[in-house]
């Protein structure tokens, strides 16, 4: 097969993978199945055939994964009991599931989002229609308190930063979204002043358990200062996203970073950073899929 065909071959492949819709039990069977099709083509002596079975791996099983946690989570665990794969679950908003499969012996972990646990659909009118839109939704006070009440399930904490600008999110077609990278860590330090977490729980779910999920590399003389007694007013102009909005806009909050080292080198001191651009890596899971 030439290389242009080959180009065009695949081309039509992401792009069919890209533009069809299912939901539910289809997306569940996507998800083993990119599996099952990767296993086997690795086995056939065709020499593109390897890359075209990446493809349709990665496209396959997380395009399926994802529609299938959107749509029917249930199924989605329900095939864990058969393929005893270990499922991860982003941005959930509600722990009944996961309470049930975790008791079941399942392979699950799930992460939280601070949005999903600091906001709820009460604060929709406040935010307006376009800054408002995120998935999954806010969701009502108690499903917000049903979180915070069931804490022992969520494995981790995570930003899910999506740094859509104000005029992407003011537009008629909206973005679903948060920035929340910078915003993550004083929330959930200020939960401990208030004594909602412990110093522990936060350091488990946003160091520890993400580090061994993903098995992620140990990085050497990498840690943080934190003032915990600072409070401070979170303001979007002060911010390095350059999205330039916060939908805790005014917040008041306790405990601030006043240092960074990664890897033995200073990346930030007393809010500036102050590492050389590319300094930043890619950590890499150990375990390739």
């Amino acid at each position: 097969m030439d290389s242009r065909f080959k180009r065009q071959f695949f081309t039509i492949i992401e792009k069919f993978l890209g533009v069809v819709t299912m939901a539910g039990f289809l997306g569940m069977l996507l998800a083993t199945g990119g599996q099952v099709l990767f296993r086997y083509a690795l086995q056939i002596s065709v020499p593109w055939t390897e890359e075209l079975a990446r493809i349709l791996f990665i496209q396959t099983m997380f395009f399926g994964i994802a529609i299938a946690i959107r749509e029917r989570p249930k199924e989605l665990l329900y095939s864990s009991t058969f393929t005893g794969r270990h499922i991860v679950f982003f941005q959930f908003a509600s722990k009944r599931v996961i309470r049930k499969a975790k008791e079941r012996g399942l392979k699950v972990t799930c992460e939280v989002t601070p949005h999903h646990l600091f906001l709820c659909e009460d604060d929709i009118p406040a935010l307006g229609f376009g800054r408002s839109e995120v998935r999954p939704r806010l969701a009502s006070a108690l499903d917000r308190a049903a979180l915070w009440n069931n804490l022992d399930v969520i494995d981790c904490f995570a930003s899910d930063h999506a740094p859509h600008t104000l005029e992407e999110k003011d537009s008629d077609t909206p973005p679903p979204g948060f920035p929340g990278l910078e915003t993550a860590l004083p929330l959930f330090l200020t939960a401990v002043s208030e004594g909602r977490l412990t110093l522990d729980d936060l350091v488990e779910r946003m160091v520890t358990n993400p580090q061994r999920i993903f098995r992620l590399p140990q990085q050497d003389e990498t840690w943080i200062d934190v003032d915990l007694e600072a409070q401070w007013e979170i303001k979007s102009e002060n911010m390095y996203t350059r999205c330039g909005w916060t939908p805790f806009e005014g917040w008041k909050v306790r405990g601030r970073l006043r240092r960074v080292m990664l890897r033995g080198q200073e990346v930030l001191k007393n809010d500036q950073v102050v590492a050389p651009p590319g300094y930043g890596q890619n950590l890499r899971v150990r375990n390739r899929l």
